[in-house]
Order: structure tokens, then sequence, then C-alpha cells
């Protein structure tokens, strides 16, 4: 490495005899002793996601760690269980007093053990948010977009000093602040409005559970895309089926819902089409996914398609109702 400011033989380099914070490699060297630790230890690293371990502590019974850079979480239905790990972790590594998690990488989780209810939501990320914009947050509204909004060039700055002004204004931050929100805890994003909002999780019926999810095109119209968007949708559920089944949890069944009954047809028949041959072949592997049972594909009417809200201005009666469908409420 080279030297730090202030040696007098500048020309001469540093042998690095031991990796730290800060440099280029440490974040890979930081794993890497990790993961060699876990799994000395009896954990196994996931498949599907390797920066999750799993290990079996009796027949049905598992431990689960989620690892984020060097933020860490543990879950597990025995406390026994987590101290004992939580004391193996602290020989290796220097850690903070763990406790009950209440919040992680600006995600803040709410339990009501006597409802039986998890939710997680960043009310304090969305002010943190509004600060760093300057966005007034005493502006609310109730739907993320009105039905008769249309960009146009009319809207674009002219004068100069206007010019000058937008060119301030940090936009893909904000956008960038905006989806993390999205894809987090918040998918009907993103005014002040909605800045209470977060999931909610409640308890499993059954000891099984099922996985269901819905597709809608967010470009463009038509059996064809929304074949596409079909499939793209399918293989997000096959590799969370796959991660589910790894880390021991048994499932019910595994379904994408769509509207669209053109996409569907053709998902599940293995005709020649010219109107569809233009569609690429890494887009076919559904119908041997549906073929295998892997996953299963629902009709579902445009009105109960959740996914309608995210990729289409809806009237607010519709965005309220998907909310509802998604587990999406106020807290």
């Amino acid at each position: 490495m080279r030297q730090p400011p202030g040696y007098k033989q500048g020309n001469k380099v540093c042998l690095l005899k031991k990796s730290f914070y800060g440099l280029k490699h440490s974040p890979r060297q930081w794993y890497r002793r990790f993961d060699e630790y876990m799994l000395s230890n009896g954990f196994k690293r996931s498949s599907y996601d390797i920066f999750v371990y799993y290990m079996s502590y009796a027949p049905g019974e598992y431990i689960y760690l989620l690892l984020y850079v060097d933020d860490m979480l543990i879950a597990c239905k025995s406390k026994a269980e987590i101290g004992s790990n939580t004391n193996l972790l602290k020989r290796e590594f220097d850690m903070k007093k763990l406790e009950e998690a209440k919040k992680i990488l600006g995600i803040e989780i709410i339990r009501n053990r006597s409802r039986k209810i998890l939710r997680v939501s960043q009310f304090g990320y969305v002010f943190e948010i509004l600060n760093n914009f300057r966005i007034d947050n005493r502006k609310s509204v109730q739907m993320p977009l009105s039905g008769h909004f249309k960009l146009s060039l009319k809207d674009c700055p002219v004068k100069d000093y206007d010019v000058e002004r937008m060119s301030k204004v940090l936009y893909e931050n904000a956008v960038r602040s905006l989806m993390y929100l999205m894809v987090c805890t918040m998918p009907d994003i993103a005014h002040p409005g909605t800045a209470n909002v977060g999931l909610v999780y409640g308890k499993n019926r059954g000891n099984h559970i099922d996985v269901t999810g819905f597709v809608d095109s967010d470009y463009a119209k038509g059996s064809n895309k929304e074949y596409m968007a079909l499939t793209k949708a399918m293989k997000e559920a096959i590799w969370l089926r796959r991660l589910l089944e790894e880390l021991g949890i048994e499932l019910n069944s595994v379904a994408v819902s769509c509207d669209n009954q053109g996409a569907i047809h053709l998902s599940r028949n293995h005709d020649f089409h010219e109107r569809t041959k233009h569609i690429n072949v890494h887009y076919q592997f559904i119908k041997e996914a549906l073929e295998a049972k892997t996953v299963e594909i629902l009709k579902v009417c445009t009105e109960h398609n959740t996914t309608d809200a995210l990729t289409n201005v809806v009237p607010e009666h519709k965005l309220q109702h998907c909310l509802e469908l998604l587990s999406v409420s106020i807290g």
C-alpha cells in the first residue's frame, strides 16, 4: 500500500501484514473470516443468499443469522439458543450487547405480542429524507400521482435562474432514497402523507405457509409484455421457494397471480405462435417450471391485482384496497 502523508521516503511502499478498515479489499477479507468461523461452528451458508446462515439445533427447529456488512440479525424460537450462539460470536469478534431487534438498516421493527403481529416501517428514515432534501413535511397528498397528471416539456425550466436553481437539486439522490423505502417497507411510495405506513406480518395459520406473488407489466401492455413480466416474477418465486425450503420452512404452495389471460395461456402451452416467436428463449423456461409444478400460475381479476397500484395511476379507493391486500397499514 502507499505510504500515508508525512513519510520522508515517499517513493517507497508499505508491506501490508494485516487487513484493516478502509481498504478496498477489507470487506471481502472480513466476510471470509466471518464465513470460515460460522462454518467451523456448525452453521451452513445458504446456497441462495450467501449472507444467510442457519443451523438445526433440534428436529425441525432452526436458528438463523443474517449478516449485512457488520450488522447482524439473529432469529430463533429459543432464547437459550440465541444466547449460546451470541456467546460463540463474542469469543471471536468484538460485539455490542445484542438485544431484542428494534431497528436494522434504518428499518424499525415493532412487535405486538398480544395480537401476534410484527410490523416493519421506516418512519424515522422518511423524515431524515425530508430534512436532507428540504421537503416541506406539512404538505401531504392522498395519492402518489393524480389520474390526470402528465409530464410535459412545459414543466421544464426555461429561464436561466430556474435552470441554475434546478441544477442544484439532488434529484438522483432523492429518487434513490425513495426507492430504498419502496423496496423495504413502503411499496405505496412516497409522499409525506404516508410517512407512518409499514408492512404488517400476522400469525401464520397452521404449520405450513403459502407464498403468493402478483405481477403486472410496468411499461407496455399486451400479452407479450405481460408474459415476459410473468417470467421475471416466476424467477423470483422459484428463488424464494428454494431459499425457504433450504431454511427448513415448509410450504403449502408457491403461486404467481396474473390478470392477463393471454399471458397465462402462453405460459401453459408449448404451441408455436407466429406473434410470439421473437420472445427470447430465456423467457420460455416458465413452461418447464409449470410442468415440474415448482410454481403455479393463478388468474386474478385486475381489481384484486395488487401490483396494479404499483404500475398504474389508480383512484384512491383502488390504492387503499391494494395496500390492504399487501398488508400495508398505518401504525
